[in-house]
């Protein structure tokens, strides 16, 4: 059973990689799977996060607050335990087995020297639209596009396995709830105990304030 899925996985990655390839997307896969290597991506991700700490009111804090929490939690869970687990090549990296072959595969951009399964790429970019989505449900189509964007062009490239990226985006989501969590049990003690108990405090100076006026 397991050789036959292995069996899916590697006819899916062929069909990925090889058989739908095309002049535009062999341009435009390998810009968006390095967008975290420009320097420009850095700049305009870091202006928006600012920009969600000014102006985004509290759900633009919480949000911004919550993608720092999600993607680190995802990366380093993903590629600290996960990876080691499974400990899975990436298809740049595969030998001869009789099934699948490096010559098999259609490499774009640097095969890299971690391990593939599941990629960091997915789970990082499903952890940011899930919780982006739970908050802006409004444009939860687009982030979730640019997600399953993004994972598609590992494939393509030639880094990762289609199995690699469905597994990337199941971490992702698990820690986008698990961080949607902790945002929303702390923004409920925070405005239900915090500014409760501190509006009280303010109510009992006010009437102090009028049972003992200053003349």
């Amino acid at each position: 059973m397991i050789e036959f899925f292995v069996y899916i996985d590697r006819l899916l990655f062929t069909f990925l990689n090889q058989t739908i390839a095309n002049p535009v997307f062999d341009v435009l896969m390998p810009f968006l799977t390095d967008l975290n290597k420009y320097t420009l991506s850095f700049v305009v991700v870091g202006l928006i996060w600012i920009s969600l700490i000014i102006w985004g009111g509290k759900t633009g804090r919480l949000v911004a607050v919550g993608l720092v929490l999600v993607i680190a939690l995802a990366d380093q869970f993903n590629s600290s335990i996960m990876k080691s687990i499974f400990e899975r090549s990436r298809p740049c990296h595969f030998i001869n087995d009789g099934i699948f072959n490096v010559e098999s595969v259609r490499l774009l951009v640097g095969c890299g020297g971690g391990r593939s399964f599941p990629s960091s790429h997915a789970a990082n970019n499903a952890a940011g639209a899930m919780l982006l989505s739970w908050y802006y449900p409004r444009f939860k189509w687009w982030f979730i596009a640019v997600a399953l964007t993004i994972g598609f062009s590992r494939i393509y490239v030639g880094v990762h396995f289609p199995v690699d990226i469905l597994g990337g985006f199941i971490v992702g989501i698990v820690c986008s709830f698990v961080v949607i969590g902790i945002l929303v049990v702390s923004d409920w003690l925070y405005s239900n105990l915090f500014l409760k108990k501190r509006g009280v405090q303010q109510l009992e100076e006010e009437a102090e304030k009028s049972e003992n006026p200053e003349f």
